[in-house]
């Protein structure tokens, strides 16, 4: 099975700084909700 990875960007994370709140239920195939920036520097590579 093929991994999510991440529901956020770091990026477009930093939008988010006045939720108060953020529900993820039953998604085994979520690594992170928030990827790395390092992360974001391999998808801008490939």
């Amino acid at each position: 099975m093929q991994s999510l990875g991440s529901l956020f960007t770091c990026d477009a994370a930093q939008c988010l700084f006045q939720s108060e709140e953020l529900w993820v239920e039953k998604c085994p195939l979520l690594e992170r909700v928030i990827e790395t920036s390092k992360e974001t520097s391999k998808l801008g590579n490939s």
